[in-house]
């Protein structure tokens, strides 16, 4: 189990927008990983636009903070545009290898780039999801990994071991400033990341105030889902 804290400091030049903070920044460098190839958490202000593309990869593009907007295309055509809201809106959106997106920030926000090295030919189409309650399960809608947001209150906890089959798991906390939060024994704070590798075994538990937990998982080996 490795704990990442967050670098408030850190700032990547993005075209069109200039210095952007990007407190979260953990590749396999760090991880060893073989499947999971990065997670990434920038702040953009209020107006930035940026351009990005998938490349080889498949990924998710989660919002943690504030309202966004992603259009997305493939192949110089347009395939959707999503409105991610913090509350009553989408919060993910897929993107295949290759897709092409442009997001506006529509409010300041942070926004969380999860990617995983493609291991199919084949591959679902752009998605927007948005939470049921206090939960977004997405699973079997990308080739080689999955993602879930929940929120977790005091005395709840959030066991990754419940995806018995994946290999390896990224954990990323936003918790309020009253929060507790432990994994297997080690505290936890706002912003910090967790990365638990094939076999590692670490629950995450809430000992006060409400915690939001975004876990993205590799699957063991890639499985072709019924939505392509």
């Amino acid at each position: 189990m490795l704990i990442i804290h967050p670098d408030p400091a850190r700032r990547i030049d993005l075209p069109g927008a200039g210095p952007c903070p990007r407190p979260v920044d953990i590749d396999r460098t760090r991880t060893g990983f073989g499947n999971l190839v990065s997670l990434r958490v920038y702040t953009f202000a209020l107006g930035v636009t940026i351009d990005g593309e998938a490349e080889e990869d498949e990924v998710f593009v989660v919002l943690m903070r504030g309202e966004a907007e992603i259009a997305v295309s493939g192949e110089g055509r347009e395939t959707g545009a999503f409105a991610l809201r913090r509350e009553g809106g989408m919060r993910a959106v897929y993107l295949p290898p290759h897709a092409s997106y442009r997001l506006s920030a529509h409010s300041d926000c942070d926004i969380a780039y999860a990617r995983v090295a493609a291991r199919e030919t084949r591959f679902p189409a752009t998605r927007g999801f948005a939470p049921a309650g206090d939960r977004l399960d997405i699973a079997r809608h990308a080739v080689g990994m999955d993602l879930a947001l929940d929120t977790v209150c005091a005395g709840q906890a959030v066991d990754p071991a419940e995806h018995g089959h994946l290999l390896e798991r990224f954990l990323h906390i936003r918790a309020d400033g009253a929060a507790s939060i432990t994994i297997a024994g080690q505290p936890l704070h706002d912003w910090d990341s967790v990365a638990l590798g094939t076999g590692e075994h670490a629950a995450l538990a809430v000992g006060a105030g409400t915690v939001e937990v975004l876990t993205i998982m590799a699957s063991a080996k890639g499985h072709v889902p019924t939505e392509i």
